[in-house]
């Protein structure tokens, strides 16, 4: 299936998002101390909390960065302030906007190490993964955990010297999946069928996928920049 996909960019001064687009949004979260606690600000008292659970302060600060990238992106769209905007979340935690939001978005957030990305569509399931490639020694055990049969033959396949890439890869677009269907990491060894789903590289050692419950039209790639 042919579909337009931009280069990485900065975003307009007004963000629209059409039907059948899909919008990607990788932005730094290894800030400063000082910038985290200025951006925690516009964050919510439940988000507070999940923040001060982290015992690890870089931990705190990244997931601080990361809820407000969230917020300031989806602000774009509602044109309002990041700290307005109100969540529900399902079963399994996945958020969503509170009804009385006019813009029907469906969004979805992933960060791992010094990044973030975000997913937003006009509306349809969305579901995105971002993994920090970093050596792991148990890859053949959590394989057998996480990937139905099929993907434990894909695994299987990789050569030794792209194992590591290919586990990470297969991971991102189980997870993807996942978080599109709004279900547990339980469900991971089962088989799970988007309509639509791509494997991309947001910086160099990540890897993400995303993963849509409807065909793409055209794939927009935001890059955002906020205090350092």
């Amino acid at each position: 299936m042919a579909f337009d996909i931009s280069p990485w960019q900065a975003p307009p001064p007004s963000l629209l998002i059409g039907t059948g687009d899909l919008h990607l949004w990788r932005f730094r979260t290894d800030i400063s101390a000082r910038s985290a606690d200025s951006l925690r600000q516009s964050l919510s008292a439940d988000e507070c909390i999940r923040a001060d659970r982290f015992i690890n302060p870089l931990h705190q600060i990244q997931f601080i960065a990361a809820r407000y990238g969230l917020r300031h992106i989806l602000a774009g769209y509602l044109k309002c302030l990041p700290a307005a905007i109100l969540f529900d979340y399902g079963e399994q935690g996945k958020p969503s906007l509170q009804l009385d939001n006019a813009q029907p978005l469906d969004f979805n957030l992933s960060h791992s190490g010094g990044w973030g990305l975000v997913a937003v569509t006009s509306g349809l399931a969305v579901g995105v993964d971002l993994e920090q490639i970093v050596p792991k020694d148990s890859l053949l055990q959590l394989s057998d955990y996480a990937f139905d049969m099929e993907e434990k033959g894909l695994f299987s396949a990789f050569s030794p010297a792209r194992q590591e890439r290919g586990f990470f890869r297969l991971w991102t677009a189980k997870e993807a999946r996942l978080k599109m269907l709004g279900v547990g990491f339980g469900n991971m060894n089962k088989v799970v069928l988007p309509c639509f789903q791509r494997f991309f590289v947001p910086a160099k050692g990540y890897v993400a996928a995303v993963a849509i419950d409807h065909p793409v039209k055209r794939i927009i790639r935001y890059h955002d920049v906020m205090s350092r």
